[in-house]
């Protein structure tokens, strides 16, 4: 996602984006929608952290949506509309 503000997504509307939280994009990853951005002080440099709403389960699991902060480095552009995983 880059350490900028410059090369933040821009979440003046909410934006479609692709949540893994192992950070390694190798694994199943959830579609989420991006509502807004916070700064996480108390670390030797500030963080960002995304507000998403995602889709979790799948598979023989159950469906459920979830609503949570998740780091920047969890957080992908959803363009194309594909999968990290399928490129």
């Amino acid at each position: 996602m880059g350490a900028s503000n410059r090369d933040r997504m821009d979440v003046s509307r909410p934006t479609p984006v692709w949540v893994d939280e192992s950070t390694k994009f190798a694994g199943p990853v959830s579609p989420g929608i991006l509502l807004e951005w916070r700064q996480v002080d108390g670390h030797p440099e500030p963080r960002w952290e995304g507000l998403v709403t995602f889709a979790v389960g799948g598979g023989e699991l159950p469906w459920s949506v979830e609503t949570k902060w998740v780091r920047e480095a969890c957080l992908l552009p959803m363009a194309p509309l594909l999968p990290p995983i399928a490129r």
